[in-house]
């Protein structure tokens, strides 16, 4: 515990300082404090969540320590601070930052098992009797160096619909697990993943792809098939019309868009407090595969920043699964 501290003029919480109740009591968390506190004493939680200015001139003894305390811990500030913080952060985005920073100093670095030390990696559900089976990749021909060179986020889609043949080998390109020789036991893909977890999941809104009925499919990327999940057409209708009328695109219908998801608990199993940071950064390693293997194919494509509404009844199977991004693609004008 720091020693506590006395500053001439009064104390005001910080920006970034939030409260949550314990029982009868308030923890007070601060992104940048290293410790939470409890406040016991109604009428100094009520002061301090009220905003009004702690005047420790006027405070009783036991008053001025705890807010003294406070100070020195970094929950609360001397009046009139100058700001430190840039005014962009948000409060959600600073919390994220201050805790997947700090590391566990009992289990180290990295993987825990806090959950469990005989963790198995899940597999992908297999296919139900009407997958749909998809067909092998061909071959372009195109050097990496050129498609590295030539991606970009082409916000317009042509006239001709996406054919089943170019998404399978979209997806066979950028999402398919890859067999070893050597014994692996884990889960490869052509895009990384913390432990080789692969918590991502893929599914795919159809609303006109040339070979494929519209519909929702889940992608099985050991099986190399689509599994249609009951998701409403009007629902993919709605979706598709909002990413075509996004802000930077023409206008045009979508007919085709790669929703990204995230098994969050299979991954946070293993890295509880980093598990999110870990699958924010996988999600962006999967993004760019998924660009690149629309480039390579001749395929206009553009990750979902805005626009898109993917939290829909029917989208995603599990409840522990949430979405992170979406991918929309289409042919070339």
């Amino acid at each position: 515990m720091p020693d506590a501290i006395r500053p001439v003029q009064g104390l005001e919480a910080k920006p970034f300082l939030y409260a949550r109740p314990v029982s009868d009591d308030m923890a007070l968390n601060e992104p940048d404090a290293p410790v939470t506190a409890i406040l016991h004493c109604s009428d100094l939680r009520q002061t301090v969540l009220s905003g009004q200015v702690l005047d420790l001139h006027g405070a009783d003894g036991v008053t001025a320590i705890i807010c003294g305390q406070l100070s020195a811990l970094g929950f609360l500030q001397p009046t009139g601070t100058a700001a430190h913080i840039s005014p962009t952060w948000e409060f959600h985005d600073r919390l994220l930052l201050s805790q997947i920073k700090k590391q566990d100093k009992i289990n180290g670095f990295g993987a825990s098992y806090r959950f469990g030390s005989d963790f198995e990696v899940a597999q992908s559900p297999l296919p139900a009797i009407d997958a749909i089976k998809l067909s092998e990749p061909s071959e372009t021909g195109r050097l990496f160096s050129d498609v590295l060179q030539n991606r970009r986020s082409r916000r317009h889609v042509g006239m001709q619909p996406v054919t089943l043949e170019r998404l399978a080998n979209l997806l066979a390109r950028a999402w398919r697990e890859v067999q070893t020789a050597d014994g692996f036991a884990g889960r490869l893909r052509p895009f990384p993943s913390g432990g080789a977890v692969h918590e991502l999941e893929l599914t795919i809104l159809a609303r006109t792809v040339d070979g494929l009925e519209p519909g929702a499919y889940r992608y099985c990327s050991r099986s190399n098939s689509l599994i249609p999940t009951e998701v409403k057409r009007q629902t993919i209708d709605r979706l598709c019309d909002q990413v075509g009328a996004a802000p930077g695109t023409s206008g045009e219908a979508v007919g085709c868009v790669l929703v990204i998801s995230s098994q969050f608990p299979r991954l946070a199993r293993v890295y509880e407090k980093i598990a999110l940071k870990l699958t924010l950064m996988n999600s962006g390693a999967a993004l760019q595969t998924l660009q690149l293997a629309a480039t390579e194919l001749g395929l206009n494509s553009w990750i979902i920043g805005a626009g898109m509404d993917f939290d829909v009844d029917g989208l995603l199977p599990e409840t522990d699964e949430f979405q992170i991004a979406g991918v929309a693609l289409g042919e070339a004008s």
